[in-house]
C-alpha cells in the first residue's frame, strides 16, 4: 500500500499540477469534451488531483483522499474514454490500457484498504 500512494500519489500531483500551470490548455480541452462549466471543472479537477495526490502520499486522510479521486476518474472514463467504458465487458483490455485505469485503480485500493500500516493515519489511529 505504501509504493502505491507513493507511486500514484506522486503522479497524481504531477497531474494536477500541470493541468493547474497550464489552466487555459485544460479549459480547452474540458470545453472539447462538452463538460459544463468547463473552467470551474478545469480548476477543480487540477486541485482535487494535487491535494488528494498529495495526501495520498502522506497517507493523510487517505480513504477521504481516495473519494473524490475515484469520481474524478470515473468522470474521465465517462467524457474522455466512453469508448474504453462502452467496451469494459466485451474488450476489458482496451478499458484498462486507458491512461486513467491504473489512478482509478489505486485510488479504489487505497479507498477500500486504507493506506496501510506506514502512513500518517496508521500513526494517528495508533496514539
Amino acid at each position: 500500500l505504501l509504493m502505491l500512494r507513493l507511486i500514484w500519489g506522486s503522479q497524481l500531483i504531477f497531474l494536477g499540477l500541470e493541468k493547474l500551470k497550464n489552466i487555459p490548455s485544460t479549459i480547452e480541452y474540458f470545453t472539447k469534451l462538452g463538460i459544463p462549466q468547463a473552467q470551474n471543472m478545469a480548476w477543480t479537477v487540477g486541485f482535487i488531483e494535487a491535494i488528494c495526490g498529495g495526501l495520498l502520499v502522506l497517507g493523510l486522510l487517505s480513504r477521504m483522499a481516495a473519494f473524490p479521486l475515484v469520481i474524478v476518474l470515473c468522470a474521465a472514463y465517462i467524457t474522455a474514454h466512453q469508448e474504453a467504458l462502452l467496451s469494459l465487458f466485451s474488450n476489458f483490455d482496451l478499458f484498462t490500457q486507458q491512461a486513467p485505469f491504473l489512478f482509478l485503480f489505486s485510488s479504489l485500493v487505497i479507498l477500500c484498504f486504507g493506506p496501510g500500516k506506514i502512513s500518517l493515519d496508521h500513526l494517528v489511529r495508533s496514539k
